[in-house]
């Protein structure tokens, strides 16, 4: 009897230390918990006011930009006779003279890409009439069979369809 009451008093013992560790252990670790949420919380705090502090600088780098452009567009200025020195029938008869002379520059440029147009055309001609010589001359001899003869012609005619649009486009531009 004396063993079983000694071995209970021990069990008893064991438990309530095992029982108090376990309290201490719960206690210290909502503490540590507590420390860690809170150290959590500061680092989430700091790091969301840098970023405020960066957009903020971002902000005022945009809204300078944005001031340059649009004193810059102030300063220029896209009206005519915005800034202008003389009035009404002075001005209009200094503006149609500038669009004419736009107008006449605009012309000599439509007839200088004519003139080169026209030069191609002459050339292209030529060349295609060379080839056209070329292929005929040597079906007549035998140096190609029919397949390769039927081939070179349609490219020569594809060839001569881009002849044709080109001076039907230029016959058009000569018009205006």
């Amino acid at each position: 009897m004396k063993k079983y009451f000694i071995i209970l008093v021990s069990f008893c013992l064991l438990t309530t230390y095992n029982v108090q560790a376990q309290k201490e252990l719960q206690t210290n670790g909502k503490a540590q918990v507590e420390k860690l949420y809170k150290a959590k919380k500061d680092t989430l705090i700091k790091k969301g006011e840098a970023k405020k502090d960066e957009l903020k600088k971002k902000e005022a780098k945009l809204n300078k930009k944005k001031e340059d452009v649009k004193s810059d567009i102030e300063e220029k200025g896209n009206a005519y006779g915005k800034d202008k020195v003389i009035k009404g029938k002075e001005f209009s008869q200094e503006m149609t003279g500038k669009a004419k002379l736009k107008k006449e520059e605009k012309l000599k440029e439509l007839n200088e890409t004519l003139k080169g147009k026209n030069d191609k055309i002459t050339n292209a001609e030529a060349k295609l009439k060379e080839v056209k010589e070329k292929l005929e001359k040597s079906k007549k001899e035998g140096t190609i069979n029919e397949d390769q003869y039927l081939e070179k012609k349609s490219k020569i005619e594809k060839a001569e369809a881009k002849v044709k649009a080109l001076v039907e486009k230029v016959k058009m531009a000569e018009q205006f």
